[in-house]
């Protein structure tokens, strides 16, 4: 399902599906397609089309002064941040997102709250030793917050997940509201389930990527690999969103 919505893996598809077709009733309307196809690809790949289609969903994300922000119970950042150690005992390496991380940790030192919860387990289920959360929490250590202000939840390996077991360790330690930190791209999917999962929710966005100024003129319909990996990240949130409220993970009364 995700395929149809991933620009270059759709159009490795379709491309040779509709050449055979071509190939076998000589319809000219099978060449169009693909000159269609290739077209939406190219388009696809150019930093104009990327860049907008990214900062309309980051728009829904405003950018806030962290000294602004409101108090709350905790610190909610949500994983995504590390990839794993590249061998047993390994440190975690930084991912693009790591910006999630500095940013709970800024937040906590303001006073904002006195606990970060971080969310993220591990996809191969390989055990919370081994869970994104759990490493984080290490990195975390290492910039000065005290382990004792620190909560890691192992399990989740997606939103939903994050949302679900995050209000289980946030009931357990009688925690209401929460600031919640995550990147602007993925924050309009992100709020939306944690409040459906009844968690008191501010957010909290960061890792605006679309706010600098990108290429113009020419260079903005130049296709670039970069330009690419945006405008598929971006399809993937408007899919998962769609999906999460096909599912009833997300209500439209949050």
């Amino acid at each position: 399902m995700q395929m149809l919505f991933n620009p270059l893996s759709a159009t490795l598809v379709a491309v040779p599906i509709l050449l055979l077709l071509w190939l076998l009733t000589r319809r000219n309307g099978f060449l169009v397609a693909i000159v269609i196809v290739s077209l939406l690809l190219w388009l696809s790949a150019t930093p104009w089309l990327s860049r907008n289609v990214q900062s309309l969903l980051e728009g829904r994300a405003a950018e806030t002064n962290a000294e602004s922000l409101p108090r709350a119970d905790a610190i909610v950042v949500l994983g995504g941040i590390l990839s794993p150690p590249g061998a047993p005992g390994a440190d975690a390496n930084l991912t693009a997102a790591a910006d999630r991380l500095v940013h709970a940790a800024q937040l906590y030192k303001l006073g904002k709250a006195p606990v970060i919860l971080i969310s993220g387990g591990n996809e191969n289920g390989t055990g919370a030793a081994d869970a994104e959360s759990v490493h984080a929490a290490a990195l975390l250590a290492g910039w000065g917050i005290p382990a004792s202000a620190v909560l890691t939840e192992t399990e989740s390996i997606n939103t939903y997940e994050n949302a679900v077991y995050s209000k289980l360790m946030l009931d357990q330690h009688g925690l209401k509201s929460v600031l919640l930190v995550t990147s602007a791209m993925h924050m309009p999917r992100a709020l939306a389930t944690f409040r459906s999962a009844g968690i008191e929710s501010t957010p909290a966005a960061t890792d605006f990527e679309s706010s600098g100024a990108g290429p113009s003129g020419l260079a903005a319909w130049i296709a670039d690999p970069a330009a690419l990996a945006v405008t598929t990240r971006t399809l993937k949130e408007y899919v998962g969103s769609f999906v999460y409220r096909n599912r009833g993970w997300i209500t439209d009364e949050n």
